[in-house]
């Protein structure tokens, strides 16, 4: 016990001085006076220059930067004897020292080679200049992000990099999220980015546009090793905004906009359906199910209880649905601090035309406050708040969207008046297939409602130690994230009757369910998560002799989660050394060691990666000063890292064991036991996923107009765990993991910026591309003897299936081709390939017929600026993909929905049919996965075009307002496609889920 006291007073000690020493740095105030400038930038005509950027360095080793207006005036502040830099595009370089004495100056500054632009790289915890960085690393700013979709920062980052797939799986409010790839596959399991925002790991759907200030896309194994092993994939690093060096700026801005959909349902009536119907009984061998009368009584539509006719996609869904978006930013600085605040609301609709209140609201506030205490300590503090509700009927998306795409035009009248059959209470009718009324399950079943909070927080110091040695400085931050999400609702029951009719006249109603009144509101679900982050570095940053510039940075990071009812909280850590050495800003090597650390590997929690880089910045040679080059620089880096996040349950080393069926015992069975069943056997020596990386080069400007870049790169990735099912336990199979799998993935990504101007009007061209090809190389496969059937050497994403050759045209075709052992054939029906010719088709015979990964992935941008008009248009694509067309839409058998694919089905007397024939049946053969279902899935969006007019109003104002801008935009307006009727990058839109949108929206944005 004494011992432990001893040990208490030591701390106590310990933590007493750092309070003291603390408290003692914040009293060391600043000595130099406070100055404030008002400067004016003109070229060597006296014209102002615009835009000229003044740069007064930070006693915490950042900067403040200040942007002239249209009149080439800035007003800068800084302390006495500060040192202020005067750039500006195509102009030599201007220093000037703060004066307390001198309360205005002007610059005059002469045309000089302009060197490439400078642009700091942020991402990965470290700062780089883009002139001498080796990463692969690209950047957008929130200039460009103001041109995209305005509601998800998922969806709006789509086509803004050309080694980004983003492909939408649904625009439901609340619920609208993406697959997102960067640089092809690199796995068979998840190959979707991490997501970091001001430094820690979050969703991307948590933070609206208006917040953030910049977006870099971290690619290559120098960018994204010191982030941990979460980045194997890639990072999409956001930065939010930060106060700016101004006195105090007030954005305001307001979006209405109008969502349609971007494909329409093409379901047919009663009428038609009856006929299709008994055509397919006609084709199975059976009479016809539908009588004249009854084909009649569907095309009048005089009698709907017994001839009903629903659409019920025009019953329950909106032609259109309406967003509104407003938000205030509030931006400034005092002498020792910068300060950001952004409040923002958005209320979306959703489709549902009926029921109760269906859509989303959602509030946010984030302030972010960055001051220094003293010459040693500044404070970095970022605060999010967001709270979402989400309200809609007791159906979920999928469900109602599946009920749209199965329940048939005429399976059961919509509703049933009271005293129908004898005493009737009112109610709403069912099938002999279908116990659920569609139309009441939305407006009568009652409403449920989830609300959402989230809570985002930073805290950081950064220490200026350069009183110990020049270059020197730390910083240590930590976060803590909050999400809770409750669902609670009300919910009834309604009356449902299934009608039965004899000849004409109905002879009685069958209640199938009572109707009951809403139940209290009552909780549903409750989901808990909080995250645990923290991050700190000690860095050296020094030039020696103007030639050698020496960074070195250690590392460590920490990350632990916590949810709710969860008997598992993964955790990681990440201990990094970063060495660089740049000679002459021309010749940089880099290397970086990291050891990550998980507690989801019991044999192998620590893993050591690495990566060298080199660099040659080419246009410093003296050989290139008077070429056409700007800018020319070559890199490469090569490395391994790693990664866990394969292991979503980190017990996979471990029997896992679960509680299902019961046992009875006793001589009258009253005595109830759980059965216990094992779920997975452990494997206690699952190693680290990893993934050694090649990268190299070039990029550059031409003559300040075309900026251009072009990559290639190298992933090997191994040790992948795949679930495998060949061990035996009491005659059952059960599923362990192994590091069996392996893939290779490689490709090229281009990128060309070019911006010219022809007087008053400006303009930019970018256009970007990437090839990839992922493959196989090993796995848990068996190794067949026809190498059309092995995986190996094969795409990741690769369709297998049966080559199809046309529909059997007669019964002499089909007795006379190989045996197809999938149902009853007839003709009308899809006859297959024999792939290795041994007279019977079957699994033998599957081999690749598609891949749904694209080969080409193509993203472009026009900007185009006269006077105060800018017109915005940014087209993202695919090429060299395949489509598996196996949705409702497509396929129409059994007792399914008819859409109008199946208007050219084979019948006798249209034998060139692009479709099989109808049937009641399984239909077994037709709709196995064929080529004959495989479709060319290639595809050019017009993601964004957005029309701007700036209002000049700073003279209307006496400068009050600085900026007053009008704009429309269209998202996802047009889409070229071989496939119709269904959204190319998502055929499930609209069918089995809720279907993506495309929007018209009017904006007014304004500064202060």
């Amino acid at each position: 016990m004494k011992k432990r006291i001893d040990t208490y007073r030591s701390c106590g000690k310990t933590v007493g001085l750092m309070v003291f020493l603390l408290l003692s740095t914040l009293g060391f105030g600043q000595n130099r006076d406070f100055v404030e400038v008002s400067c004016r930038v003109l070229d060597e005509r006296h014209y102002p220059i615009k835009g000229a950027i003044m740069t007064v360095p930070l006693l915490d080793g950042s900067e403040d930067v200040f942007y002239t207006d249209s009149d080439g005036q800035v007003v800068i502040t800084g302390l006495d004897g500060d040192k202020v830099t005067v750039e500006a595009e195509g102009m030599k370089t201007q220093e000037y020292t703060l004066k307390k004495s001198e309360k205005k100056k002007g610059f005059f500054l002469r045309p000089q080679q302009v060197p490439f632009e400078k642009v700091a790289l942020e991402g990965g915890f470290q700062v780089q200049k883009r002139e001498t960085s080796t990463s692969f690393s690209s950047k957008i700013d929130d200039k460009y992000l103001s041109h995209t979709y305005g509601l998800n920062v998922g969806t709006a980052i789509t086509g803004t990099d050309p080694s980004l797939l983003v492909e939408q799986l649904t625009s439901n409010p609340g619920w609208d999220i993406s697959n997102m790839t960067m640089r092809g596959l690199s796995t068979t399991g998840d190959n979707a980015p991490a997501v970091y925002i001001d430094g820690f790991e979050r969703s991307i759907y948590q933070i609206n546009i208006e917040e953030i200030e910049s977006i870099e896309y971290l690619k290559d194994l120098r960018a994204k090793i010191l982030v941990g092993p979460s980045a194997i994939n890639g990072v999409i690093w956001i930065t939010t905004k930060k106060g700016e060096a101004v006195k105090r700026k007030i954005d305001v801005g307001y979006e209405q906009g109008v969502q349609t959909p971007t494909t329409k349902h093409h379901y047919l009536d009663s009428y038609n359906s009856a006929l299709l119907y008994n055509e397919a009984r006609s084709n199975d061998g059976l009479s016809p199910f539908y009588s004249s009368a009854d084909l009649e009584g569907f095309k009048m539509g005089s009698d709907l209880m017994r001839y009903p006719n629903n659409d019920f996609s025009n019953l329950l869904l909106k032609d259109q649905t309406t967003y509104q978006k407003a938000y205030v930013s509030l931006t400034g600085a005092t002498r020792n601090s910068k300060y950001a605040v952004n409040l923002g609301y958005q209320r979306q609709e959703g489709m549902v035309a009926e029921g109760p209140q269906n859509g989303l609201d959602r509030f946010n506030i984030r302030a972010n406050l960055k001051a220094r205490m003293n010459k040693v300590i500044t404070l970095n503090a970022n605060i999010s708040a967001r709270t979402e509700i989400i309200n809609s009927s007791t159906l979920t998306g999928r469900d109602f969207y599946d009920m749209l795409s199965t329940h048939r035009p005429n399976e059961y009248p919509l509703q049933i008046p009271e005293n129908t059959s004898d005493i009737n209470p009112a109610g709403f009718g069912v099938s002999r297939l279908i116990n659920r009324n569609i139309y009441a399950e939305v407006t009568e079943r009652g409403f449920e409602k989830e609300q959402r909070i989230m809570g985002q927080t930073n805290m950081g110091l950064d220490f200026n130690l350069k009183s110990i040695t020049e270059g020197l400085s730390a910083d240590i931050n930590v976060g803590i994230d909050t999400y809770n999400s409750v669902t609670y609702g009300q919910k009834a029951n309604y009356n449902s009757f299934f009608t039965v009719y004899q000849s004409d006249t109905l002879s009685s109603l069958v209640q199938k369910s009572r109707k009951t009144e809403l139940s209290t509101q009552s909780k549903s679900s409750d989901h808990v998560m909080r995250n645990y982050m923290m991050y700190g570095r000690l860095k050296y940053d020094k030039t020696f002799k103007e030639k050698h510039h020496i960074y070195l940075q250690g590392m460590y990071s920490f990350y632990r989660q916590e949810i709710k009812s969860s008997v598992q909280e993964p955790q990681n850590m990440t201990a990094s050394f970063l060495a660089s050495y740049t000679f002459n800003k021309k010749y940089i090597v880099e290397g970086i060691v990291s050891n990550y650390g998980t507690n989801r590997l019991n044999n192998q929690p620590h893993q050591l990666n690495y990566v060298g880089s080199l660099g040659w910045v080419i246009s410093e040679e003296a050989f290139m000063y008077n070429s056409i080059f700007d800018y020319l620089k070559l890199k490469a880096n090569y490395g391994m890292m790693s990664t866990d996040r394969s292991y979503l349950n980190h017990r996979l080393h471990e029997n896992v064991w679960k509680q299902s069926g019961n046992v009875y015992l006793g001589s009258n069975n009253n005595t109830t036991l759980k059965t216990t069943d094992l779920v997975h056997t452990g494997s206690e020596h699952l190693i680290w996923e990893k993934q050694e990386e090649l990268n190299v080069g070039i990029e550059g400007r031409i003559k300040n107009n075309l900026s251009f870049y072009a990559h290639y790169f190298y992933n090997f990735r191994y040790d992948i765990p795949e679930q495998i099912s060949n061990k035996m336990i009491n005659g059952e199979v059960f599923a362990r993991y192994e590091n069996y799998g392996q893939v290779k993935n490689e490709g090229v990504e281009l990128s060309l910026d070019y911006k010219n101007k022809i007087n008053r009007f400006r303009y930019r061209i970018g256009v970007g591309g990437m090839y990839t090809q992922s493959k196989v190389m090993d796995g848990n496969f068996l190794d067949y003897n026809e190498q059309y059937q092995n995986r190996v050497g094969k795409p990741v994403n690769a369709i297998y299936g049966y080559a199809s050759n046309g529909l059997f045209q007669s019964y002499d075709e089909i007795r006379n081709h190989p045996s197809q052992n999938f149902g009853t054939l007839r003709p009308g029906d899809i006859k297959f390939v024999d792939q290795n010719g041994d007279g019977v088709i079957d699994k033998s015979d599957k081999t690749i017929i598609g891949d749904t990964y694209p080969d080409f992935i193509l993203n472009s941008h026009i900007k185009l600026n006269y006077k105060h008009f800018e017109l915005f248009a940014q087209f993202s694509g695919v090429i060299g993909r395949e489509v598996l067309l196996n949705n409702a839409y497509y396929w129409n058998y059994g007792e399914s929905k008819y859409t109008d694919v199946a208007w050219d089905r084979w019948s006798e007397s249209n034998p060139n049919g692009s479709y099989p024939r109808l049937t009641t049946k399984e239909a077994n053969n037709n709709f196995q996965t064929t080529d004959f279902w495989v479709e060319n899935g290639d595809y050019i969006r017009l993601d964004n075009l957005q029309l701007t007019y700036r209002v000049p109003v700073r003279k209307w104002t006496n400068n009050v307002v600085s900026n007053f801008k009008i704009y429309a935009r269209g998202n996802n307006l047009f889409t070229w496609s071989n496939l119709k009727n269904v959204d190319p990058s998502n055929i499930n839109s609209g069918y089995t889920n809720f279907p993506l949108l495309r929007s018209y929206v009017l904006g007014v944005h304004l500064t202060i």
